[in-house]
């Protein structure tokens, strides 16, 4: 039976939501009046979630002037991006030798979708397809501290976390992206470890190599 989430994880992913849409930019102060009246709710869950975004570096917490989208530098984006390529590369590797071609179809029509979504302009789709072809196989390891960590960097970065850029052509930016996830899944089906290690890292970090 699927966890039924608490009201302050429901609020605590709404905002983690608006952040990846954009809907919420890096530095903007954090509406709690507003979001009282979007979700429905009381101020406690929103402060509660507020608090566990803090916690999480999602958001900073202000004394006396309120909460704000965290901003991030260029060096923390790298970094952050090339820590989870090598974690993202080390559980692929640990389930390689068992994925078959089942796994490959899965995968593969995973990436047929992000095609259609992104040929719709239907991004925030393509952000949930991608969301679940990275989660494949980091998932398949069971290694839930693996698993954990890798979520954790990725909540700091929720913008960035699926290669959503400031680019103003979407298209291409997503495009390229999806492109990346063909390399991977290559790879995986070639099994082949300098391969893999150069399209996960190249996916997560193509975008960051300029300020």
């Amino acid at each position: 039976m699927a966890k039924v989430k608490s009201l302050v994880d429901q609020v605590y992913e709404y905002i983690i939501e608006k952040i990846k849409l954009g809907e919420l930019a890096e530095g903007e102060k954090i509406d709690e009046a507003g979001l009282i009246n979007e979700i429905g709710t009381s101020r406690t869950p929103i402060r509660e979630a507020l608090l566990l975004l803090a916690a999480d570096r999602v958001l900073d917490n202000v004394p006396r002037k309120g909460f704000f989208v965290k901003k991030h530098n260029h060096a923390e984006e790298v970094n952050a991006y090339s820590v989870i390529a090598c974690l993202e590369t080390y559980a692929i590797r640990q389930v390689l030798p068992v994925l078959n071609d089942y796994d490959y179809v899965i995968m593969s029509n995973m990436i047929d979708l992000m095609d259609t979504a992104i040929n719709l302009n239907d991004y925030p789709h393509y952000v949930e397809q991608q969301e679940e072809f990275h989660a494949y196989c980091i998932n398949k390891t069971n290694n839930q501290t693996l698993i954990e960590v890798i979520a954790s960097i990725k909540r700091q970065f929720p913008r960035h976390t699926f290669n959503i850029s400031q680019a103003s052509d979407m298209y291409e930016t997503f495009r390229r992206s999806n492109e990346g996830h063909r390399a991977v899944l290559s790879a995986i089906k070639r099994k082949d470890i300098p391969a893999l290690e150069k399209a996960v890292l190249n996916h997560w970090c193509w975008d960051t190599q300029t300020d």
